[in-house]
């Protein structure tokens, strides 16, 4: 009986390899007895011209339930993994039926330490609560997050945690996860959408900071995080705007580094950032890399500028190593702890539930005062 789906379609004698043409385009997949190729869900999906997920709902079962197939797609798809050689993975196949236990999780493979301490926790709690974790590692990739959001939900998960969405292309990110019958975010996702989200207090943790080097009479602080537009990056800068309105100090533009140097994190950047900022006679920094930091502390004596007496430091984020510094560094503690605590409580809630629950929470952290930072002499 001739495969309506496969009109043409034969063995080349020479390579021992099944020619398939479908829709104009030939496939080739070895047939060698010796040597087998494992058909993946992804070829069946390329070759079907359907998605990964519709696939997964009619080969496994999967696909989220917001992925709907017809029969005809189904006895069609079925077909054509069959034609093409397709056996099914188990542990996929294991993964599908035992959704409730996993959880995604996606996270930028270069994030900073916060989220890299988020994450810890949030492993920690997971396997705790008796549940695992899937994760996708992507940096600054649309395509990549996407392709992991597409597995997971081609192995039938409906729970995922997403700690990598504050990048130039944040806006298109929270659509991709409408599918998912629980998704929580780290920080707020840049959307009019309800999403679910566990964020750092961004605002009162900045204001801690901004508010103790007032207080030390420093009215020349210059705020570098030169990332992208981020909600991050404008609560800090409006937390610091308003701390200066508060203490009656004079707020100017230029106080907010904003030059498009990605991450400070060489020497040559550190250098460019200092040439830029040091004529604005800065008395304090409050910087948001904790290599950006070390390098300061390098190059400004260099300079012939004393720290903490000429300048004073604060990082954005507390790190271990932070404390052992000469001078020690006044960090911002964001309760990564609590972050990564909470997000684990509501997403195992959600899971519960039919219909989940909607969160907005910011947690506080706290000021550590270091050596890095002293009262200034007037």
């Amino acid at each position: 009986k001739k495969n309506q789906f496969f009109p043409e379609k034969g063995i080349d004698k020479l390579t021992g390899a099944c020619i398939i043409k479908c829709s104009g385009q030939f496939k080739e997949y070895a047939m060698n007895n010796t040597r087998k190729q494992t058909v993946t869900l992804s070829e069946v999906a390329k070759v079907a011209g359907m998605s990964k997920s519709a696939v997964s709902k009619a080969l496994l079962g999967g696909g989220g339930k917001t992925t709907k197939v017809s029969e005809k797609n189904i006895l069609r798809i079925r077909e054509i993994a069959d034609s093409l050689g397709y056996r099914p993975n188990l542990i996929a196949q294991q993964l599908a039926h035992r959704r409730n236990d996993i959880i995604g999780a996606i996270i930028d493979s270069q994030c900073c330490t916060l989220y890299n301490n988020i994450m810890s926790t949030i492993e920690h709690h997971t396997f705790v609560s008796g549940r695992r974790l899937q994760v996708g590692l992507v940096h600054d990739s649309y395509e990549a997050i996407k392709r992991y959001v597409d597995d997971l939900l081609g192995y039938g998960v409906e729970s995922v945690i997403c700690l990598a969405h504050y990048y130039p292309f944040a806006d298109r990110i929270p659509p991709l996860f409408r599918p998912f019958k629980n998704t929580l975010f780290i920080s707020k996702p840049m959307t009019d959408e309800k999403f679910s989200f566990v964020s750092p207090d961004y605002y009162a943790n900045f204001r801690l900071a901004a508010d103790y080097l007032l207080d030390l009479n420093r009215r020349r602080i210059i705020f570098a995080k030169v990332n992208y537009r981020t909600f991050d990056a404008e609560v800090r800068e409006q937390a610091l705007r308003d701390a200066y309105r508060d203490y009656g100090a004079t707020m100017r533009d230029e106080f907010i580094y904003k030059e498009p140097l990605g991450e400070i994190n060489t020497r040559e950047l550190a250098e460019k950032m200092l040439d830029d900022i040091l004529p604005l006679k800065p008395d304090a920094l409050i910087l948001g890399n904790a290599v950006t930091i070390q390098w300061c502390l390098r190059l400004l004596p260099e300079r012939g500028f004393r720290i903490p007496e000429d300048i004073s430091i604060v990082g954005m984020d507390d790190w271990n190593s932070s404390k052992i510094l000469i001078p020690s560094v006044t960090t911002i503690d964001n309760n990564y702890a609590a972050i990564g605590r909470r997000a684990v409580e509501i997403i195992n809630a959600n899971a519960a539930q039919e219909q989940p629950a909607f969160y907005q929470e910011f947690i506080r952290g706290q000021l550590c005062i270091g050596t890095s930072c002293v009262q200034h002499q007037s």
